[in-house]
């Protein structure tokens, strides 16, 4: 017995069509992905300026390892690279020693040699 596949639209998020939603974001952040595809970036920011397209940038990098699978996120954990990094009230935890980073820190694992 055969079937017929519905039609489907997907919209394939690139740096081209990926949405930006400019708002009041907490301070000291400039930008973050989100597992929806967009990137929330801080009203502060000008997206015209090498600082507004780096954090772009940096930000298109997450959406990249979240689509490839190598990491995701919800609100309790991060989960990258098959391990899961516990998030505590702004930290992140590291599983293997037990110490803490702020959110963002350039010595996690997902946040070193990006942008």
């Amino acid at each position: 017995m055969a079937f017929k596949l519905g039609k489907e639209s997907r919209k394939y998020r690139t740096p081209d069509n990926t949405q930006i939603i400019k708002k009041k974001l907490d301070e000291g952040i400039l930008a973050e992905a989100n597992m929806d595809g967009t990137i929330f970036v801080s009203d502060t920011v000008d997206l015209d300026t090498p600082e507004g397209k780096r954090a772009v940038n940096h930000e298109m990098q997450h959406i990249t390892d979240m689509k490839t699978g190598r990491s995701t996120y919800t609100d309790d954990y991060v989960l990258h690279d098959g391990q899961m990094w516990p998030r505590l009230n702004g930290y992140i935890l590291d599983p293997f020693t037990g110490k803490k980073y702020e959110e963002g820190s350039r010595e996690l694992p997902w946040e070193k040699n990006k942008i």
